[in-house]
Parts: structure tokens; sequence; C-alpha cells
């Protein structure tokens, strides 16, 4: 291949200032946010990673931000999980529409309350410092009593709440898995999860049962040994372009990860940060 230089123009970053700084996670390296899919059969050990996902991000279940774990079947790990982060950690035995927009709504009601919060402590650091408050500013105070009793010791002053949506043992549900109105309600929220400063996991044994939509919108794939090897191939084309199209490549990792059988999995990474890992901690290097 040759380049012939035309011009000098450039593609230059749009001016950004005044955007929220997130914090980067230790698992990825990134502060994208997530968009999780983990596959493996019955007790590979899904449930486990995704709470040991929560385990190394500790920001994630720190001050307003809050985890929500959508299972019909409440195992006691969950239980266990629950007791140990009561304000953080919440969990959901039912996923349908109903429930699920219950949720969003606190999610948004969330974020509007902490842009509310945030506008008035900067008119309260005007008022303490003295400077000059236009009068509905003054009059904002003093409706709120002067933030007299206000939390300033557990408010996040960088970043809005981020939530964290988790779903397992919900195959069943027409939301991930159709395309019917009720999936639409779930395919719309996922697509600009980011928006709503919310990361997504969905658990699965199936993963051609999660619509194509959620699959091709991922960054984030967890992948443990499966019965049907057939899916190894009916997957690959969702990321091929991290194994250079090269589908054996993806199939000897797999074949690995069943000889060890001890719950090891494939790692997959593809956001502005890219790589491949055997479980969370090993980085993968494919031979040339």
């Amino acid at each position: 291949m040759k380049l012939l230089k035309l011009n000098n123009l450039k593609c230059h970053l749009p001016n950004s200032k005044g955007g929220y700084t997130f914090p980067k996670y230790n698992i990825t390296g990134s502060n994208d946010f997530l968009f999780t899919l983990l596959f493996g059969i019955k007790n590979s050990g899904k449930t486990v990673a995704g709470l040991n996902y929560l385990i190394h991000e500790p920001h994630l279940m720190e001050n307003q931000n809050k985890v929500y774990f959508f299972s019909p079947t409440l195992d006691q790990k969950l239980i266990n999980f629950r007791k140990d982060h009561p304000d953080h950690f919440i969990i959901i035995d039912d996923f349908s529409v109903k429930s699920f927009q219950k949720v969003i709504e606190k999610i948004k009601e969330a974020i509007e309350q902490w842009k509310h919060d945030k506008k008035l402590l900067e008119i309260f650091d005007d008022y303490i410092n003295k400077k000059k408050l236009d009068p509905q500013c003054l009059e904002l105070l003093q409706e709120n009593n002067f933030l007299d009793g206000f939390d300033f010791e557990h408010f996040n002053y960088d970043y809005p709440p981020i939530h964290t949506i988790m779903i397992d043992d919900s195959l069943g549900s027409p939301m991930i898995s159709s395309r019917s109105k009720d999936a639409q309600v779930f395919n719309n929220f996922a697509i600009r999860h980011r928006h709503f400063y919310t990361n997504l996991f969905i658990m699965s044994q199936y993963p051609k049962g999660i619509n194509k939509v959620l699959r091709s919108n991922s960054n984030n794939i967890l992948i443990w040994q499966m019965k049907d090897r057939t899916i190894y191939e009916a997957i690959f084309p969702e990321f091929s372009s991290l194994f250079k199209g090269n589908v054996e490549k993806f199939i000897e990792i797999m074949d690995k990860i069943e000889q060890m059988n001890n719950h090891s999995f494939l790692f997959i990474y593809y956001d502005k940060e890219q790589f491949l890992r055997l479980n969370f901690d090993q980085q993968i290097l494919l031979d040339a």
C-alpha cells in the first residue's frame, strides 16, 4: 500500500472543556463506561466474576454510586454480598419493563439531584467568598436553608453518580433476547448507557440468545467454556479484529481454557484501549 500526501488538513479534537473526568477502572486502565457480556455454561463463574468486578472497582459502591442486580434466583453469594454492601447493592428479583423502568427513573432522579446540588454548592461557594450574587441565586440558597445539614463529606464534587446494572439468569426475558417492544425499551437504554453514567453487565449461558444490537454495542466480553463449540465461531465476527480475523487463534485459547477446567475465562476488551487476557490478570500475546 502506498500513501500520497494531498493537503495539510487535520482532524482535531473539539473543545470538551467542562466535561466530567471519571475515574479509571483498575481492571481496564480506562475510564470508559462498561458494557460487559459474560458468557459461559452453568456454574462456570459468571456471577462470581461480576461481583469481583465490583470488588476490584470499589468506586462503583461509594458515596452515591449504586449497583442494581437483576436476578430471579437469589443464591447465597448474592445475599451475603448485599449484607456486606447494604447501601450500594440492590437486588431485584424481576427483570421486566416495569421493574427496569423503575430503576432507570431512580438513576435519572439521582443524576438530576446531583446536578441540582452541584449548582447549589457553586452558588454557596460564591456566597461564602463574598462574591456578588444574582437575586435568584440568593433566593435559591435561602430556600435551601443555606445548605444547613448538607452532607458535604460524602458528596462527589467531580462527577455525577455512577450506576451499574447487572442482569443474571434472565435469558427468558424478551427484553434481551427478542426484537419486541420490550426489547426496544432495553435496547434504547443500552445503546445510550454512557449518557446516564451507567455500566451494564449481562450474564448468560447462551450468547446467541442475546440480541445482536446488544452484542454489537458491548465493549467488554468474558467467555468461559461452552457446551456447544459452534458458538465460538458464531460470536467470533463481533470481535475478530483483535485476532486479526484468525478464528483459529480464538479457538486455541478456548481449547486451553477448557483443558484448564478451573473457571478461567477469556477477557476481551475493545474500546479506546484494547486487549486480550486470561482472567483479569494475564495478558495474552498472540503469535505473529
